[in-house]
Protein backbone atom coordinates (compact mmCIF):
# COMPACT_ATOMS: atom_id res chain seq x y z
CA UNK A 1 0.00 0.00 0.00
CA UNK A 2 1.44 3.42 -1.28
CA UNK A 3 1.78 6.22 1.33
CA UNK A 4 -0.71 8.34 -0.76
CA UNK A 5 -3.22 5.68 -0.61
CA UNK A 6 -3.29 5.41 3.22
CA UNK A 7 -3.41 8.94 3.46
CA UNK A 8 -6.50 8.74 1.71
CA UNK A 9 -7.92 6.14 3.61
CA UNK A 10 -7.33 7.44 6.66
CA UNK A 11 -9.23 10.46 6.28
CA UNK A 12 -12.53 8.75 5.07
CA UNK A 13 -11.56 7.32 8.46
CA UNK A 14 -11.80 11.00 10.14
CA UNK A 15 -14.55 12.18 8.69
CA UNK A 16 -16.80 9.21 10.34
CA UNK A 17 -15.66 9.18 13.56
CA UNK A 18 -17.67 10.48 16.35
CA UNK A 19 -16.25 11.69 19.18
CA UNK A 20 -12.55 13.00 18.70
CA UNK A 21 -11.83 11.58 15.46
CA UNK A 22 -8.68 9.78 16.06
CA UNK A 23 -7.39 7.99 13.54
CA UNK A 24 -4.73 4.97 13.84
CA UNK A 25 -1.94 4.38 11.55
CA UNK A 26 0.12 1.85 11.28
CA UNK A 27 3.29 1.87 13.92
CA UNK A 28 1.86 5.17 15.21
CA UNK A 29 0.77 5.79 18.56
CA UNK A 30 -1.22 8.71 20.42
CA UNK A 31 0.88 11.50 21.72
CA UNK A 32 -0.52 12.87 25.02
CA UNK A 33 -2.35 16.26 24.41
CA UNK A 34 -4.14 19.13 26.68
CA UNK A 35 -6.72 20.98 24.72
CA UNK A 36 -7.57 24.84 25.70
CA UNK A 37 -10.30 26.83 24.76
CA UNK A 38 -10.16 30.51 25.20
CA UNK A 39 -12.68 33.17 23.36
CA UNK A 40 -10.20 33.80 20.64
CA UNK A 41 -8.24 30.36 19.51
CA UNK A 42 -8.07 26.83 20.17
CA UNK A 43 -4.73 25.72 22.04
CA UNK A 44 -3.28 22.31 21.88
CA UNK A 45 -0.33 21.41 23.65
CA UNK A 46 1.49 17.89 22.41
CA UNK A 47 4.21 16.10 23.96
CA UNK A 48 6.25 14.79 21.33
CA UNK A 49 9.50 12.75 22.75
CA UNK A 50 12.55 12.55 20.78
CA UNK A 51 10.86 14.57 17.87
CA UNK A 52 12.61 17.24 16.25
CA UNK A 53 10.74 19.75 13.60
CA UNK A 54 12.19 18.38 10.76
CA UNK A 55 10.03 15.41 11.61
CA UNK A 56 6.26 16.99 12.28
CA UNK A 57 4.04 17.03 9.92
CA UNK A 58 0.87 19.79 10.64
CA UNK A 59 -2.06 20.18 8.39
CA UNK A 60 -5.40 21.52 8.53
CA UNK A 61 -7.71 19.84 5.81
CA UNK A 62 -10.50 20.87 4.28
CA UNK A 63 -12.79 19.53 6.24
CA UNK A 64 -11.02 21.50 9.43
CA UNK A 65 -9.21 18.27 10.69
CA UNK A 66 -6.16 19.14 12.40
CA UNK A 67 -3.84 15.84 11.46
CA UNK A 68 -0.36 15.58 13.41
CA UNK A 69 2.11 13.01 12.06
CA UNK A 70 4.97 13.30 13.64
CA UNK A 71 8.23 10.78 14.17
CA UNK A 72 10.93 10.58 16.60
CA UNK A 73 14.64 10.48 15.70
CA UNK A 74 15.74 9.41 19.04
CA UNK A 75 17.55 5.60 19.02
CA UNK A 76 19.17 3.91 21.43
CA UNK A 77 20.68 0.66 21.14
CA UNK A 78 19.69 -0.80 24.58
CA UNK A 79 17.01 -2.94 25.48
CA UNK A 80 14.55 -0.91 28.57
CA UNK A 81 14.59 -2.41 31.76
CA UNK A 82 11.38 -0.01 31.94
CA UNK A 83 9.36 2.12 29.49
CA UNK A 84 6.57 4.16 29.59
CA UNK A 85 7.49 6.68 26.42
CA UNK A 86 6.78 5.11 23.39
CA UNK A 87 9.13 6.23 20.80
CA UNK A 88 7.88 5.92 16.99
CA UNK A 89 5.48 7.47 15.09
CA UNK A 90 2.42 9.90 16.37
CA UNK A 91 -0.51 10.35 14.72
CA UNK A 92 -3.84 12.71 15.74
CA UNK A 93 -6.76 14.20 13.97
CA UNK A 94 -9.38 16.54 15.42
CA UNK A 95 -12.49 18.18 14.12
CA UNK A 96 -12.35 21.70 14.59
CA UNK A 97 -15.90 23.16 12.99
CA UNK A 98 -16.39 25.81 11.20
CA UNK A 99 -15.36 28.71 13.31
CA UNK A 100 -11.69 28.27 12.59
CA UNK A 101 -9.88 30.72 10.87
CA UNK A 102 -7.96 28.71 8.36
CA UNK A 103 -5.49 31.64 8.00
CA UNK A 104 -4.59 32.01 11.80
CA UNK A 105 -2.75 29.00 13.05
CA UNK A 106 1.05 28.91 14.29
CA UNK A 107 3.01 26.06 16.06
CA UNK A 108 5.98 26.13 18.07
CA UNK A 109 8.01 23.02 19.38
CA UNK A 110 9.69 23.75 22.96
CA UNK A 111 11.33 20.74 24.92
CA UNK A 112 9.75 18.00 23.03
CA UNK A 113 6.32 19.73 23.67
CA UNK A 114 4.62 21.09 20.49
CA UNK A 115 1.99 24.18 21.01
CA UNK A 116 -0.68 24.58 18.20
CA UNK A 117 -2.95 27.53 18.18
CA UNK A 118 -5.68 28.13 15.98
CA UNK A 119 -7.48 31.28 16.02
CA UNK A 120 -11.48 31.58 15.74
CA UNK A 121 -13.01 33.42 13.07
CA UNK A 122 -13.98 36.94 14.17
CA UNK A 123 -17.82 36.16 13.70
CA UNK A 124 -17.49 33.33 16.00
CA UNK A 125 -15.80 35.11 19.00
CA UNK A 126 -17.99 36.71 21.59
CA UNK A 127 -18.95 40.58 21.23
CA UNK A 128 -19.20 42.99 24.27
CA UNK A 129 -22.12 45.28 23.66
CA UNK A 130 -21.63 48.97 24.97
CA UNK A 131 -24.75 50.02 26.77
CA UNK A 132 -25.95 53.61 26.25
CA UNK A 133 -27.78 55.32 28.68
CA UNK A 134 -30.40 57.85 26.86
Amino acid sequence: MTEKSLQVKNQAQEVQASTEPLVHMENASRPAVDIYHTPEAFIFLMDLPGVKQDGIQLELTETNTLVLRARSSFALDLDPVFQQTRLGNYYRAFELGEEVDREQISAKLEAGQLEVRVAKKEAARPRRVEIQVA
